[in-house]
């Protein structure tokens, strides 16, 4: 009987949908075999290669090794929900009552979804009052230097705002329905035989989404500078266009848009041009957002 791991590489394509670009089927996880794994996929790839810019896992320490070593000029990336779910662990292990626990981890979580730097760097100086040593010693050698890294305020561009690995844990949890939970199996290439036969239902079951989407997004009246940006784009990011659009009319500025180039958006400490702007949709899907177009206006 031999004991198996799947190991899976997703991407989000271009109508926001779960595309599986690689997966692997070994018997360990150490260094060797990661390196090995990412060499081949590499290999395998080679002419879209250049333009991965993100890597997300959790914080397994042979997958982000083989990564670095493999592929140095990808950004690697820490789940957020698992970085949660590792200092949960990590807290259990201390010498703390359930309230003291559920305390700090709040106070761990302020770190994580702090809107910037100086929001951070405050929230870190009220934990440094507040937690015992223990928790302050495992913080700074395991998580402060790589912040950039789990951080919500550190949104990157073109990441479709994927803070966490859940496409690949739904992916898991529908594997789990072909293949034996243990992945014990007389046979390996048994194994192989019954993921590629649910990987053609699950790249049907996607074709079958955008057709639905397609047919919804046409029945709908529109301008024709939105029929511009839907022969331009997939139908994803148009539908989050077309909200954009729909949305400008609620945005007002504290400055003067006839003499300014720089505006400041009312209530927010966010800033727009007439091309770029700092909000969450410009930032991480690379799209004109609602502030863009209002400052058109």
């Amino acid at each position: 009987m031999h004991s198996l791991i799947v190991l899976i590489f997703l991407v989000e394509d271009g109508n926001f949908l779960t595309e599986i670009v690689g997966v692997g089927i070994v018997r360990r996880e150490d260094q060797d075999t990661m390196d090995w794994i990412m060499s081949s996929f590499k290999k395998h790839h080679h002419n879209n290669f250049q333009i991965i810019k993100y890597f997300m896992s959790d914080k397994n320490q042979t997958q982000r090794q083989a990564v670095k070593k493999i592929c140095p000029n990808i950004v690697l990336l820490i789940c957020l929900y698992h970085t949660i779910q590792i200092w949960k662990r990590q807290l259990s292990k201390m010498n703390l009552s359930s309230k003291q626990k559920e305390f700090y981890l709040d106070e761990l979580k302020k770190l994580a979804y702090a809107e910037n730097i100086n929001i951070y760097e405050y929230r870190l100086r009220e934990m440094v009052k507040e937690c015992p040593e223990c928790i302050l010693s495992y913080f700074f050698q395991n998580w402060d230097d790589i912040k950039l890294q789990w951080t919500c305020y550190n949104e990157h561009h073109g990441t479709f705002y994927n803070r966490t690995n859940n496409r690949t844990e739904s992916i898991n949890q529908k594997l789990k329905q072909v293949i034996d939970k243990m992945n014990k199996m007389s046979n390996p290439l048994q194994a192989v035989t019954h993921f590629f036969t649910w990987k053609n239902f699950h790249d049907n079951e996607n074709k079958r989404k955008i057709m639905r989407n397609f047919g919804s997004i046409l029945q709908r009246e529109q301008s024709e500078d939105e029929k511009k940006y839907m022969n331009y784009l997939m139908d994803g990011p148009g539908e989050i266009v077309l909200n954009e659009i729909k949305n400008k009319n609620y945005i007002t500025f504290d400055n003067d848009n006839q003499n300014n180039t720089i505006f400041t958006i009312a209530k927010s400490k966010r800033e727009t041009t007439y091309k770029e702007c700092n909000c969450t949709i410009s930032i991480a899907y690379k799209l004109p957002c609602r502030h863009i177009f209002a400052a058109h206006i």
